[in-house]
């Protein structure tokens, strides 16, 4: 919400900082719980899956936006009664 609500680029470069920072932590964090608690074999398929998602992420959005397949107003509506929790996919 803090990007959409981005002035100009200044202001998006501002609030990215934050957000940098908050992911790093997160991912800082679960590196070092996996290494401490799991062995190096975890860490590997910790990793890969990052990648799998990473690599498959952007494919899919590409879909999504070349089909047309988005998030009109009706749909976000009626996500927003079947599943609150989910609404902020779109």
């Amino acid at each position: 919400m803090i990007i959409a609500h981005a002035q100009n680029l200044s202001w998006l470069l501002v609030a990215a900082v934050p957000l940098g920072f908050g992911a790093g932590a997160v991912d800082a964090g679960l590196n070092g719980y996996v290494a401490r608690h799991y062995t190096g074999r975890h860490m590997n398929w910790l990793h890969a899956c990052w990648g799998i998602g990473a690599t498959c992420g952007p494919i899919v959005m590409a879909h999504v936006l070349a089909t047309g397949a988005g998030c009109a107003p009706d749909t976000l509506r009626s996500r927003r009664r079947n599943c609150r929790s989910q609404s902020f996919f779109c």
